[in-house]
């Protein structure tokens, strides 16, 4: 079968929802394209939405945030008849034919497969762990079949697999059919064809030099560094060989994926391009044009289909540069009007300083999903400006619902203190620890001057918070250096601090940041209710309400509302292996299970590990934890919106048991990964009294 394989492992962005952030981008905008979504909505036309070609040549400051692919070609023949199949991206290329052997879930060296094609079932398992297994048996090639209905398909080896032999999936059907031909004589092949092609993952703007500015959502990624940038693009079906590497991102410090504000991010390419710039707009020139409700443009490739809120997603997405012009508002008419078709206060409209909003008045017209983190500008006598970054929205081009974006005026500080000066990078978040207890935070400083800098780094609230600055004394031109930020709050609650920067370079642009934790109390007596007595281990528990015994045994997430979060952390002190049983009853969101509503969350040493939502029984997790003090951390979290099942998580026979050997001689329950999927989403906002989901553009 012939398809298309991602160069990277792209991490879908979650339907952030106040209205409506998915910015479906990556596989979810391959998936709409896919499925061609072309419906109209009665009530909005899909007339970018409402807009038109743009003539080529007139925006060269546009830019595509893109993922390269290869065609690549698969074939799985058994016995003389064929079957479809698909290939797993970072898959080597190869050719095998040998007799099938099922080796079940391959979660170990399979057996008995020398020379032999390996049938394995999906599940427990890593892709590339299995295939790596098989090979290690001397199997010379790997046939993956799906464990639910349907083909396997976008499945990923991991770019760091060093395995040797072609791999490839079939569905649950026809593997089910292959395991009742052990035996007989398989051939797969692996072929990937010349030339590549390119898909936009978001729209951005170039700024010159070697920067391009666009949405902070759409590199909210760990492999987004793995994108590609094309300056001036206008067709997406030409110059994927053209695209620019990523050198580093620069995100925004507060960028907050949950209300989508500052949400603005910088690319620094690894070559300078020379190419016609946009010109950033002041906050004079923004707020004037707003007062006039001026026209303004945006442009991208967005899906072309309207929705209505709580209805999508969009479809019909271009090759060709789209564009479509929008009438500029106020913020206080942008939030009179999202308060007026929701029915709530112009407070709760989530409408910060950071943002800046454009529709028409009637509908019918506006950026959509894909179109995020190209600009909103005006064409002015010195060119273009750029006043927003297409962010998000509720619906897409719904009346009573304009589409916002990140207001670059209001973040010039941190676009030229990244660009031309010394800037902070680094999570705006710590994670969740027990009282007195240190957690310790990175932080990166970057001087992009062209000066050597003595950098002044000051902190407020030095009660719950310290730094170590020893490594940033002085900063040559381009170089970067890290500082260490430790939280030990003393007493439970939310805790803020802020880190700010000056330099003895006078009129040197700086930005700085401001950091949020929140502490827990410790719970005596928890740990014999949760299935543990181990002088190693202590648990905490807080947030929105407090974890507590279940009648059946363990221990079960508090009641909670909307928006809210109930913690558990075990602080583990030394090397070992811990186990334990946990269970979900939740609101799940079955169109995208990877972007939970409501979920059970594991993060181990400030790291999201994995989730479950939905109505998932007791599954049970090992992890291996190093030497030191070990946070890990159990919490149910839920959106505004919906209340279903029990609307709780449940953990028990939670035993830790040191590398020596020592800790709870409870027998270890078995390792079996369940329910969940790898966590690199935006968590869900939800406002309003409509519960109207907000999504990324």
């Amino acid at each position: 079968m012939k398809h298309l394989v991602w160069v990277l492992l792209v991490v879908v962005a979650a339907h952030l929802s106040i209205a409506s952030a998915t910015s479906l981008r990556s596989e979810q905008i391959a998936n709409a394209k896919k499925r061609n979504t072309e419906t109209k909505n009665d009530f909005v036309s899909p007339l970018i939405v409402g807009g038109e070609n743009a003539d080529e040549g007139d925006y060269p400051f546009m830019s595509a945030l893109v993922i390269v692919s290869s065609t690549v070609e698969t074939s799985v023949t058994v016995n003389n008849t064929g079957y479809d199949s698909d290939s797993f991206s970072f898959g080597p290329d190869g050719q095998a034919t040998g007799t099938l052997v099922d080796c079940g879930l391959a979660g170990t060296e399979c057996t008995g497969v020398a020379n032999s094609i390996c049938l394995i079932e999906r599940g427990d398992f890593n892709f590339s762990d299995k295939a790596l297994n098989c090979e290690a048996g001397g199997g010379i090639g790997a046939i993956i079949y799906n464990n639910v209905e349907g083909p396997l398909d976008s499945g990923t080896l991991g770019n760091d697999f060093d395995g040797n032999i072609p791999v490839v999936a079939i569905s649950q059907q026809d593997g089910a059919a292959l395991v009742q031909l052990e035996n007989a004589t398989a051939s797969i092949a692996v072929n990937t064809l010349p030339g590549t092609m390119q898909d936009s993952v978001c729209g951005a703007s170039f700024l010159g030099d070697r920067w391009v500015l666009t949405a902070a959502h759409c590199v909210d990624s760990e492999f987004a560094d793995q994108y590609r940038v094309n300056i001036g693009e206008y067709d997406l079906r030409d110059g994927a060989d053209e695209a620019i590497a990523i050198k580093r991102i620069y995100t925004h410090p507060n960028y907050n994926s949950d209300t989508f504000d500052n949400d603005v991010a910088l690319i620094e390419l690894v070559e300078s391009v020379d190419a016609t710039p946009i010109q950033l707009a002041d906050t004079a020139t923004t707020n004037q044009l707003t007062i006039e409700n001026a026209i303004a443009k945006s442009i991208g490739w967005g899906g072309r289909t309207g929705y209505l809120p709580g209805e999508g997603p969009t479809g019909n997405f271009p090759d060709i540069l789209q564009e479509v012009d929008l009438g500029l508002l106020t913020n206080t008419q942008c939030r009179n009007e999202l308060a007026s078709s929701q029915g709530i206060s112009a407070n709760n409209t989530g409408i910060t300083n950071q943002m800046i909003c454009a529709a028409l008045d009637s509908g019918g017209a506006s950026a959509c999903q894909g179109d995020s983190g190209g600009p909103l500008f005006v064409q002015t006598n010195s060119g273009a400006q750029q006043l927003g970054v297409t962010s998000w929205g509720i619906g897409c081009a719904a009346e009573g619902y304009p589409g916002v974006y990140a207001r670059v005026s209001s973040l010039l500080g941190f676009i030229n203190a990244t660009r031309f000066g010394v800037g902070i990078s680094g999570k705006a978040n710590i994670t969740n620890s027990p009282v007195n207890v240190s957690f310790v935070q990175q932080y990166t400083i970057t001087n992009n001057s062209e000066n050597t800098v003595v950098p002044t780094i000051t902190l407020s609230n030095q009660s719950d918070f310290s730094i170590d600055t020893s490594d940033c004394t002085i900063l040559t031109a381009q170089q970067s250096c890290q500082v260490e930020l430790t939280f030990n709050a003393q007493t439970q609650g939310s805790k803020t601090a802020s880190i700010a920067l000056s330099t003895d370079i006078q009129d040197t642009p700086t930005n700085g940041i401001t950091v949020q934790g929140f502490a827990v109390a410790a719970t005596p007596g928890l740990e014999s209710q949760i299935g543990t007595v181990n002088s190693a281990v202590t648990l905490y528990s807080g947030g929105d309400a407090s974890w507590t015994s279940h009648t059946l045994g363990g221990v079960a997430s508090g009641n909670i509302s909307g928006n809210e979060e109930s913690i558990l952390i075990a602080s583990i002190v030394g090397e070992g292996t811990l186990n334990f049983e946990w269970s979900v009853s939740s609101e799940e969101n079955v169109d995208e299970p990877t972007e939970p509503f409501d979920a059970l969350y594991l993060i181990v040493n400030g790291e999201e590990i994995e989730f479950i939502s939905g109505d998932v029984n007791f599954t049970s997790q090992t992890i291996s934890l190093p030497a030191g003090t070990n946070l890990v951390e159990i919490s149910y979290r839920k959106d505004r919106n919906v209340d279903e099942g029990d609307d709780q998580g449940r953990v028990r026979n939670f035993v830790f048991t040191s590398i020596d050997g020592g800790g709870n001689p409870t027998t270890p329950p078995s390792s079996n990964s369940g329910g969940g999927g790898s966590v690199a989403w935006l968590l869900l906002l939800l406002i309003g009294s409509l519960g109207l989901r907000r999504f990324a553009f």
